[in-house]
Formats: structure tokens, sequence, C-alpha cells
């Protein structure tokens, strides 16, 4: 390869300045990293490339460029569609740092939401939150009802009228509803705050949501750390092998 002019090694150096690369690249890999904060990251990148002003030719192509690259290569991540699964924005939506999803539009953001109820509602009827308290409290003999007692509440429930019942059946719909809307109506919290802390103190809060947010919250934004872990591995392995 060979070597750039000096304009232009100074050229592409300053780009590279502005760009600030090694601060984007370090950003995911620190400890604990979650795949929620990738959109914001790359919306933040986006924006930085457009806001930086050159006066060379060669680095405004350079410019459009890298911004049509960066949109096109995280497109799928940055933007909702009806059909795909979603699970990075779903995942950014669960982060109380980035609920706001201030990465998309405010039709986008209602969409979301709407998806999060239906998750969260599927997930309810899988496996619902009174059947794990069941599994970890059984009842003991004596406060299981008798034969007056289950004749009484046999009476009881006769005179429940049909409206009664379904308003029980949408009882778990409202609550995840109510959930939503009071988790989304919050401030977002600090940037440096870990979410998994977090959410273990106002699971009692959002029982139906915490849920859903341990399930997205555990993927990691990159795979670096368990590469690490695979290398270091084989060097002991390697090691001990020599020995």
């Amino acid at each position: 390869m060979l070597p750039l002019p000096r304009t232009r090694q100074g050229s592409h150096h300053r780009i590279l300045d502005q760009l600030k690369v090694s601060n984007c690249t370090r950003a995911p890999t620190v400890s604990k990293a979650t795949i929620s904060s990738v959109p914001p990251l790359i919306k933040g990148l986006v924006k930085s490339v457009e806001n930086m002003a050159f006066e060379t030719v060669g680095a405004q192509v350079f410019q459009k460029t890298a911004k049509e690259q960066l949109e096109q290569r995280w497109s799928n991540v940055t933007s909702f569609s009806e059909t795909s699964q979603n699970t990075v924005i779903i995942s950014s939506s669960l982060d109380p740092r980035f609920k706001k999803l201030k990465f998309l539009s405010a039709e986008d953001s209602f969409k979301v939401q709407v998806k999060l109820r239906m998750k969260a509602v599927e997930a309810l009827q899988l496996k619902p939150l009174v059947a794990e308290r069941e599994t970890t409290e059984s009842p003991s003999p004596s406060d299981k009802p008798g034969a007056s007692q289950l004749r009484v509440h046999s009476l009881i429930d006769s005179d429940t009228s049909s409206e009664d019942e379904d308003r029980d059946a949408e009882e778990p719909g409202v609550k995840i509803r109510k959930e939503i809307l009071a988790y989304f109506g919050e401030k977002s919290i600090p940037k440096k705050e870990n979410p998994l802390q977090w959410w273990k103190k106002n699971e009692p809060r959002f029982p139906s949501l915490s849920r859903l947010a341990k399930s997205y919250l555990c993927i990691p934004s990159t795979s670096t750390p368990s590469e690490r872990l695979f290398s270091a591995a084989g060097n002991i392995c390697t090691k001990k092998e020599q020995a």
C-alpha cells in the first residue's frame, strides 16, 4: 500500500480526531454493558458525523460515506419494524436509562410500547405471577378449606355476574397497561447507574415488566468479554500442556 501524502495524512488525522473513534469503540466493552445501549450509541455517532464541518472535498466525501454506511449497517437495530422481533429496541425500552427512545420517532415509540404490552401479556399467560408464588408457598393442611367452606364459596360464586367475570379476565391486561404508562411516564435514570439494580429495586412496582427486563437486559452488547475468557482459558491450557 502506497503511503498517503502528508497533506492527506493530516486531513485523515483531523477526521479521526473529530470522530473520536477510540471512545466510541470502547464504550460497549465496559463492564455490564447490555445490548440496550447500542441504538443510542449508533444514533449518537451518526449525529456527531453530521455535525462535523470539513473544508476539503475528500473529507466531505468521507463524512457522507461514513454516515451512509452507519445508517445502512445498523438500520435493523435503530429503526422499528412491524415484521421483525425488534429485540434490540425492546431491550432499550426496558432500560430505564434509554426508555424515552429518543432515537425513534414519536409514532414508532408508541408502537414499541404497544409491542411491549403484547409481550408482557403473552409472558403472563405462559407463566402467571400467581403460579410463581404458589410454588414457593404451599398451603398447610389447616389452611385448606373444608366441605362446608367449599359450599359457601360455591353459593357466593353463583351470585357472580358474567360482567364481573369478564372484568376479572381483563384485569391482567389492565394492570400491564397501567404498568407501562407509569414506567414510561417517569424520568429516565442517569446513564452511569446500573439498570439491573434499578429493576431489582422497582420490581414490586412493575412485576410484569421486570420479568421482561430480566430476559432482554441479560443480552450483552458485545462478545468481547467472552472471547477474552476463551483466550485466557486457551493460554492456561497451553501452559499446562507445556508444563
